[in-house]
Parts: C-alpha cells; structure tokens; sequence
C-alpha cells in the first residue's frame, strides 16, 4: 500500500511521463544493482515491478488508438528477444508511440525468433524495434542482432537498452538508440532513425 501510495502522489504531483522517468526508472536502476549485489530479494522487485507493469498498461489503454496503418509501412513491432524478459522499458516505448500516435505491434518479451519471423512474413512491418537489458540470451548479443538482419532484410532493426554498448555490427539496416533521451524522441516522432 505504501508503494501505491507514493506512486499516487508522485502521479498527482508530476504527471505520468516526469513519474516514470524521474522516479520510477532510477528506482527500477537501484533495484537492479541491488538485486545484482544480492542485496534484494527477487520478489520485492517482482512486487514493485508488477505495480508499476499494471500503471503503465492502464496509461496506454487512456490513450486513443492511432490511425489505421493497413499496410503497416508505418507501424513499429515491439518486442525482446528469447531470453530477455525485462518488459517495462518495452511498455514504456508502446506509451510513448501510443501518446504520439504512431501505429506499434506489441509482441512483447521473450519472443522467439521463428514467431517474430511468422508474424513479419504475414504482416511486413516496416520497422523491428527490440530492448535489450540483460545478458541472458543463448547467444552474444551481436549474434542476436545479426540473426534479426538475417532473416529480415526488409525491415529496418532498431535496438535500444543498455545492451546496445556491446553491439559492434555496422549495418545501414540497424539502427541503435543508446539513451533514453533517444528512445522517447524516437518514439514520439521527433527523430528519425
């Protein structure tokens, strides 16, 4: 209760968009050095996370659906890699297309590489936006992001998280947003990647 309650507060007195960034994402950052030094327990952060995944989806559902993008030449698939389930981040992108009104495709986490390559032959989405925190894939990064421009050479790959400093491909296909900053003005329409 405590939790919802300084979230409430921090809502009413900041807003939504200064909420996440200013609060909740350095909060979501001590919780994982914590959690990483052993010196929290994974259900405190599973606890909070889970408040914080419920905010958020609530925030997206208030905002009015973009216009229609039939072909999808416009539309952004969001989504993680098999073994990255870090989903607040990829929640927080989907907010920040939604608030702009730009067309996503929420896969969501942990999305294996043949069900992302399903839905792209079916659909063909212009753009693959993915988030990667962790280091808990079966493969290096770089062969994450060279399987993804592999398979999908019509689309443009797009990257952001904190694993976007280990990546060392150069592709005129992939893009790579290194900041928060980034992310919300590419998200929002105010930088073209």
């Amino acid at each position: 209760e405590a939790f919802e309650a300084v979230f409430a507060k921090s809502l009413h007195l900041l807003g939504f968009e200064s909420t996440i960034l200013d609060v909740v994402y350095p909060f979501l950052e001590k919780i994982g050095l914590l959690w990483l030094t052993d010196h929290a327990i994974p259900a405190q952060e599973h606890f909070a996370s889970n408040i914080i995944r419920r905010k958020i989806i609530a925030a997206i559902d208030a905002l009015p659906l973009p216009q229609p993008d039939p072909n999808l030449q416009h539309t952004t698939v969001l989504f993680t890699p098999e073994g990255e389930w870090h989903e607040l981040p990829l929640l927080m992108v989907q907010y920040f297309f939604r608030q702009a009104g730009r067309n996503t495709v929420y896969l969501g986490v942990n999305v294996p590489l043949n069900d992302l390559a399903f839905y792209v032959k079916h659909k063909s989405p212009a753009r693959l936006l993915f988030y990667g925190i962790t280091h808990l894939f079966d493969m290096d990064i770089n062969q994450v992001v060279e399987a993804l421009l592999q398979r999908f050479p019509e689309q443009q790959i797009i990257m952001a998280g904190p694993l976007t400093g280990a990546v060392q491909l150069h592709h005129q296909q992939l893009s790579l947003i290194r900041t928060q900053g980034e992310l919300i003005q590419f998200a929002k329409g105010n930088i073209l990647i």
